[in-house]
């Protein structure tokens, strides 16, 4: 399935997020940027969306939003300066590495990732999970749901802190499958 394409919006030399969802860039500072250059994607209810540069963008980008920030609509993305010439990178990954399973938030809400305060948490990075298994909450109207491990494997990354909000389908962590 081909990612939306977006046009990030454009203000004096900054360009904002069109959408809401977790951005993962990819231009790197000093980067030079054009009409049309892919600037990230924005991962929006379990759907990756381009974000390219809107017409009339050229300059060098002075700063980037860092990967995996939650970002709403007008969130600035990067900032521009005037210049030439290009920095050589390499890209940043778009997504989890190959075989890497993304784990959705149920709901919005509140995520945490401990039954309360001063708890241990339910599932730190680099821990197994079995099938099942509840490695955070979501608190909506204080109820809990639970955010369950879809199969055995490996918590690999968290993308959201323990008591950062979430949208329903964000993508919260990473899971290592089992005999990947």
């Amino acid at each position: 399935m081909r990612p939306a394409v977006l046009k990030a919006e454009a203000l004096e030399a900054r360009l904002f997020s069109p959408t809401v969802g977790l951005w993962v860039p990819r231009v790197c500072v000093s980067d030079r940027l054009e009409q049309d250059t892919l600037l990230g994607r924005i991962l929006k209810a379990g759907t990756w969306h381009e974000v390219r540069a809107p017409k009339g963008v050229s300059g060098l980008a002075r700063e980037v939003l860092k990967g995996h920030s939650r970002v709403e609509c007008g969130t600035v993305l990067v900032e521009l300066s005037e210049g030439e010439g290009t920095a050589d990178f390499q890209p940043l990954e778009v997504g989890p590495p190959d075989g890497v399973e993304v784990i959705g938030a149920p709901m919005v809400g509140l995520l945490y990732r401990q039954s309360a305060p001063g708890k241990p948490v339910y599932a730190a990075e680099g821990d197994s999970v079995t099938r099942n298994q509840t490695i955070g909450l979501v608190e909506v109207m204080k109820t809990l749901t639970p955010v369950r491990a879809p199969r055995d494997g490996r918590l690999l990354k968290w993308l959201v802190e323990d008591g950062e909000s979430v949208n329903q389908g964000q993508a919260i962590a990473w899971l290592e499958p089992e005999g990947s």
